[in-house]
């Protein structure tokens, strides 16, 4: 083996040894990040169940109560929203695509009820305008921490296409945190609302409201709606960090074994080289003996 096949080794060597530094960094930022989004996802978790508390009582403690928002849709009346949450960046492992995955598979499953798409992420987006998909709207290039107002924008958008009557229902699939090392596409209803009926000693309690009931409630669930995209939004924000540094953990540590087979490669290869020089010296010197 000649100077030109060590060298091609030593460059390989290299650039791998550079890519390595590249993801071994990326796992880092993804490390820091998710630590902060984490304990803003769990913060807000009180604040959703107490609110969704009280959209329950309201709801439940009315059986006439009649509300766009609230009335169960038959099978064959519904107009089905997919409110797609994807990453506006890649290097996330299977992350996207599982989602996706999961959203056409509904989509086939739902048949004429499904209407089309709400798309969340660039990654989400592309994919589905490249497959020709129904999409109504979408919103990507967030890169920071999913705030209020980036899921007041959301859930406006939403509640105007309910109100349009393109939709009635709407189904948000996005990726729930289940470890840092698994996180899974699931499917969460967002409307029509689907309250939970209180415990029997909450059911006990009778509240009088001010204003009535339905102003309340016209004030209350754009407010819920909100905070469910949030808590979504940051899960799903949680999930992709993870995914990625778990991504490119894999990345760095298979690095490290492509180095450590390379370098194995130049040894031999160098000492093959300086073998072979060994030797036409040796050939050189008898030759001249003679």
């Amino acid at each position: 083996m000649g100077r030109g096949a060590l060298h091609t080794i030593r460059r390989r060597i290299d650039s791998t040894e550079s890519t390595q530094h590249i993801t071994h960094a990326m796992e880092m930022v993804a490390a820091a990040k998710v630590n902060k989004v984490f304990r803003l996802w769990k913060g807000f978790t009180p604040y959703l169940a107490s609110l969704s508390a009280m959209i329950d009582e309201c709801v439940i403690a009315d059986p006439d109560l009649e509300h766009p928002l609230v009335e169960k849709k038959k099978p064959e009346e519904e107009k089905i929203l997919f409110l797609i949450i994807t990453s506006d960046m890649g290097l996330c492992g299977s992350y996207n695509l599982d989602i996706l995955r999961m959203a056409e598979e509904e989509e086939e499953r739902r048949g004429d009820a499904f209407k089309g798409y709400f798309i969340c992420g660039t990654k989400g987006i592309g994919y589905l305008r490249y497959r020709n998909k129904k999409i109504y709207g979408s919103l990507d290039r967030f890169f920071g921490t999913p705030d209020f107002s980036v899921a007041d924008l959301l859930s406006g958008r939403i509640l105007s296409l309910i109100e349009s009557g393109e939709v009635n229902t709407v189904k948000v699939i996005s990726s729930h945190f289940k470890s840092s090392l698994i996180q899974k596409p699931a499917i969460t209803d967002l409307l029509p609302l689907k309250p939970k009926p209180p415990q029997k000693a909450q059911w006990q309690r009778e509240f009088e409201y001010e204003p009535e009931r339905n102003v309340l409630l016209n004030s209350l669930i754009p407010l819920y709606l909100s905070s469910v995209l949030l808590h979504l939004l940051l899960e799903a924000q949680v999930s992709e960090l993870y995914s990625r540094q778990n991504a490119m953990r894999n990345a760095t540590e298979n690095a490290e074994h492509l180095i450590e087979r390379f370098t194995l490669a130049f040894n031999k290869a160098r000492q093959g080289f300086i073998t072979q020089e060994i030797i036409e010296i040796v050939n050189g010197a008898e030759a001249l003996k003679e």
